[in-house]
């Protein structure tokens, strides 16, 4: 047993139809900052659902050490489930996108970020036994900028946020792995930035002008099985239709959220089967809000003004958001990106759907 990474499961603090874009602020929905975070963890980026609670990664950037994941429990209490290791060269693990995989192990995109570090990004395997963390492998390197996972079926797929770079048009991709192929104890899988690499599924392409150089982020699927892929630096949201085979019928941008809602950035994307419908986080927008997946309507669900510091600011930089009951549970970042300032406030937001809340 890797004794980093079991944190004991401690139980710690906890603080106790949409609108369209057009309509009055009053018509929004509130958020409230529901978990304080404080010295626990920092910079909370992404968010998955498994046994009915809401994990989450955190960077740790704020706390200058390797990242964690959390949950959150379904009475609403927030647990340290894993501290995860540094590598071999001593840089801290990033952890990004997180999702369970049918082994049972819970599968966490590591970001290594910066522009001078092409290709040390990678992917993770923490081994759970009976909800007990036991170890963490890398089953698959060489990403620029690893972010997003989903999973569907025995398949688990990645997103890479900086694929390539021409001019002011990033491309980002979509890579595909087989649960078996990642499975035991070997050298992990070697990927290369380049179409023509086997686990390459498919590529994207956004128009960043204004600074944000960022592509594929989160992705999701619907029902049916289409793959959703977040443009981050445009706001566009992708779609994508496979076959049975898993092999790509067509990619296609499917809505501007810009245009549409004023969307700026999509980041975090999740879909809820409860109403069929997609929500996504607006980091650099300070906003959430959901994609009918049938007509492309875009409605903004929550927003908050930018920046948006200080002790009640309940959305700042919301990376991720998923749904659970009631209940949307957001992320935020709160890592000082374009007009917004990095803080000491490191917080979980939940925002309450109709009807009342149900726990």
């Amino acid at each position: 047993m890797n004794k980093a990474l079991f944190a004991g499961l401690t139980a710690l603090t906890v603080a106790s139809g949409c609108a369209l874009v057009g309509t009055s602020s009053s018509e929004l929905k509130n958020a409230y900052k529901a978990f304080e975070l404080k010295t626990i963890a920092a910079n909370p980026e992404a968010v998955t659902l498994h046994s009915n609670c809401v994990y989450f990664s955190a960077n740790n950037f704020k706390l200058n050490k390797s990242g964690s994941i959390l949950r959150i429990t379904p009475d609403d209490k927030l647990e340290r489930i894993v501290n995860l290791p540094t590598h071999k060269d001593g840089s801290r693990v990033s952890p990004l996108g997180l999702a369970w995989g049918p082994d049972g192990h819970l599968y966490v995109c590591d970001n290594q970020f910066s522009d001078t570090s092409w290709g040390k990004s990678c992917l993770w395997r923490i081994e759970f036994d009976k909800d007990v963390p036991k170890q963490a492998l890398i089953v698959a390197k060489g990403f620029n900028h690893i972010n997003g996972i989903a999973v569907k079926g025995n398949e688990i797929f990645v997103t890479e946020t900086v694929f390539k770079r021409q001019g002011d048009t990033t491309l980002g991709a979509v890579y595909k792995f087989t649960v078996a192929e990642l499975a035991g104890i070997k050298p992990p899988l070697t990927v290369k930035m380049d179409p023509s690499d086997a686990h390459c599924l498919l590529t994207i392409t956004t128009q960043a002008k204004k600074g944000y150089p960022f592509s594929a982020n989160g992705l999701t699927f619907d029902q049916q099985g289409d793959l959703y892929v977040c443009s981050f630096g445009d706001g566009v949201l992708w779609k994508a239709t496979l076959d049975a085979t898993g092999k790509v019928l067509e990619c296609k941008p499917f809505v501007d959220a810009k245009k549409t809602a004023g969307l700026i950035t999509l980041d975090g994307a999740h879909f809820d089967e409860t109403d069929q419908m997609i929500w996504v986080a607006d980091l650099l927008g300070n906003a959430i809000g959901k994609i009918c997946p049938k007509t492309g309507k875009v409605t903004l669900v929550a927003k908050a003004p930018i920046p948006n510091d200080g002790p009640n600011s309940a959305l700042d930089t919301p990376a991720d958001v998923i749904r659970r009951g009631n209940k949307l549970y957001v992320v935020n970042y709160n890592l000082g990106f374009g007009a917004h300032v990095a803080t000491d406030d490191q917080s979980i937001a939940v925002i309450h759907l109709d009807p009342p809340a149900i726990k």
